[in-house]
């Protein structure tokens, strides 16, 4: 009868010492849960960052890009209307011309430097919230450059055609997108866009004379 008792004794404090366990480990999970660190965002809105790790990155530095506007008037149009007849000079009237915009930025080069180590480009930016698709939000071009400043030709186009050829060729950079914490977004380009020359990035909607465009530079 001792031995019953003693038995089932031993068993009741098996069972307290099991549910105690199950207790601390189910305390240490929901302090674990609310003890992590909320992933760091930049601190301002329109903030254009570079991660320089999985939970770091740098300011970019922001420029401002100058909206220059013109009208191409092809000299070869012109000599055509005025060889053919009156009749077809009133058609060729009617053909509008190229309007075009450039965005400007002064100086060869942004004063950031890609590291020649690093494999791939995420930008961290931050925004009013990312509920949105930020590829009709963004844009990140590869600047034509001079001795005097980066400038690229303004184009508007689907999100679903930056993969395009034409995009391409255009300077304007096809990357992926990801939520990143309760605010921004992170746009990534592989290796193989990382082509060494001038980069800058900035909304897609233009208004106005200037918008300002976060930059960097890829080294050779």
């Amino acid at each position: 009868m001792k031995a019953i008792i003693f038995i089932i004794m031993n068993r009741e404090k098996a069972w307290d010492i099991i549910t105690l366990l199950c207790f601390i480990d189910l305390l240490l999970l929901v302090l674990k849960v609310f003890s992590a660190s909320p992933i760091k965002e930049p601190e301002f809105i329109n903030s254009y960052c570079i991660m320089t790790s999985d939970d770091s990155f740098e300011l970019l530095p922001k420029e401002i890009g100058t909206i220059n506007s013109y009208q191409n008037n092809s000299p070869k149009l012109s000599s055509v209307v005025n060889k053919v007849s009156p009749k077809q000079s009133v058609a060729m009237d009617s053909i509008p011309s190229t309007k075009e915009m450039d965005i400007v930025i002064k100086g060869p080069h942004s004063s950031y430097v890609i590291p020649k180590d690093m494999k791939t480009i995420s930008l961290v930016i931050k925004a009013k919230d990312n509920e949105s698709d930020p590829m009709g939000l963004y844009r990140i071009v590869r600047f034509n450059s001079s001795k005097k400043d980066r400038h690229i030709q303004w184009m508007e186009f689907s999100p679903v055609l930056l993969g395009s050829e034409k995009a391409q060729k255009s300077g304007y950079i096809n990357f992926i997108a990801h939520k990143y914490g309760e605010q921004s977004y992170t746009l990534t380009f592989p290796e193989k866009e990382m082509i060494p020359g001038e980069y800058g990035i900035f909304l897609s909607t233009v208004n106005g004379t200037a918008i300002p465009v976060g930059t960097f530079s890829i080294p050779k």
